[in-house]
């Protein structure tokens, strides 16, 4: 898709260049250390939006991935009692027909179909992902999200809520998504999103969560830019601690019954003014975000770089996109960090891309007893350190950067 000549979402043909990373491979492309791509954040000042240039199609990227949800004990939870809040909240019924969006390996329509919605449907476009849970025993669409299956589908019926975790951020076309979700959505249903807040990635300085297969970075400004243009309305916001910070957000229609059925409530109007307080829509905001984002590469590097002066050995858990963008960015090869750990055996006997670094199985860096394990998923490190405490020798010790180094035992 390479750069821009205008906004990809507005079309506003001026826009500004907040970073550049430099060359850097596509995170899950395991086992390729040669092919490396640049990688630019990029801000309109129209609608709001921030966005990379990325070298490939969504067909590219995730008609085969490696990424299962299921892997993730703390992913897994959150979206047990993202399920029971729906439920318990009567937002949902035993007879409603639930749609997810990149439901992945059906991680969380198995919370509804094991409670008695028997109405459910997955859309997953990775065929790999998308096999695993028709395994599991979730109806799947293993496509993707598009006007014309979002058509097809409502010729024979509509949703009466739509789900949509973490995907709004590698959509490349965000108004068609969001008006096939209004396609599929019936009349008095609602959808609801997920997606990291733009706030969070600025303000906590997760230059790490910025990678090519993260099309854009999203406000509510910006989302409501979209929705209102094509006839839907946020009623509700939510501000959760997932991903370092998001976002969760009810959409429905304007027409009179959904307006009756899902009153504006006042967390709407807090956050647009809590963005607007926080400049959020302003250039200098990015431009102080690229500046401490480099200082933090580069004292994040020599943090690492005395370990190892001083003789420490450091290995890394959790093969991630974090993981690869962190390596990467800082120039980190397998002198600094011996080896990647992860539980995904999908992920296991292949390197980090753009490295020669290992990726093994938690078992191998137990073995190698390192001095310090370097968690790269950071929003997973109470998970992650709970799971080694035990196994690990007496002497290892933690480090997450978020985004300074944090060590803990």
């Amino acid at each position: 898709m390479g750069d821009f000549n205008y906004c990809p979402l507005c079309k506003y043909p001026s826009f500004n260049k907040i970073m550049s990373f430099g060359d850097i491979p596509l995170v899950n492309s395991l086992n390729d250390t040669q092919n490396k791509y640049p990688l630019n954040l990029y801000f309109c000042p129209n609608c709001g939006l921030v966005f990379i240039n990325t070298p490939k199609t969504p067909i590219d990227i995730f008609s085969n991935y490696s990424y299962f949800s299921s892997w993730s004990s703390t992913w897994v939870a959150h979206c047990r009692r993202l399920f029971w809040k729906l439920a318990e909240g009567n937002l949902i019924h035993k007879d409603s027909f639930i749609v997810e969006i990149a439901s992945n390996d059906g991680y969380m329509l198995r919370n509804f179909k094991e409670n008695g919605y028997k109405d459910v449907l997955g859309i997953e476009p990775a065929e790999n992902v998308a096999a695993s849970a028709i395994k599991g025993g979730i109806p799947t669409i293993a496509d993707f999200f598009t006007q014309e299956l979002a058509d097809r589908l409502s010729e024979t019926k509509k949703a009466d809520c739509i789900i949509a975790l973490n995907v709004l951020a590698h959509v490349p076309d965000i108004m068609k998504f969001m008006s096939g979700i209004k396609t599929l959505l019936s009349n008095d249903g609602f959808s609801m999103l997920e997606f990291h807040h733009l706030l969070s990635l600025v303000e906590k300085k997760q230059f790490d969560t910025i990678y090519h297969e993260h099309f854009s970075y999203l406000s509510l400004y910006t989302v409501e830019y979209v929705i209102n243009q094509i006839g839907l309305r946020v009623f509700r916001v939510e501000k959760i601690p997932t991903q370092g910070g998001s976002l969760r957000i009810y959409l429905s229609h304007r027409n009179d019954s959904a307006i009756k059925k899902y009153p504006i409530e006042q967390s709407v109007e807090n956050l647009r003014q809590e963005e607007y307080s926080k400049k959020l829509k302003t250039l200098g905001k990015y431009d102080d975000f690229a500046s401490n984002a480099y200082e933090n590469i580069d004292s994040s590097r020599d943090f690492i770089l005395d370990l190892i002066d001083s003789g420490k050995s450091v290995a890394g858990y959790g093969a991630a996109a974090k993981a690869v963008i962190f390596i990467n960015v800082l120039g980190l090869d397998e002198k600094q960090i011996s080896c990647v750990a992860d539980i995904n055996p999908v992920k296991q006997d292949s390197n980090i891309p753009g490295t020669e670094i290992p990726v093994v199985s938690p078992a191998e860096l137990i073995e190698s007893a390192p001095d310090y394990v370097l968690i790269f998923p950071w929003n997973l490190k109470d998970e992650i350190s709970s799971v080694l405490r035990d196994k690990l020798p007496g002497g290892t010790r933690f480090i997450v950067f978020t985004p300074g180094p944090e060590i803990f035992e």
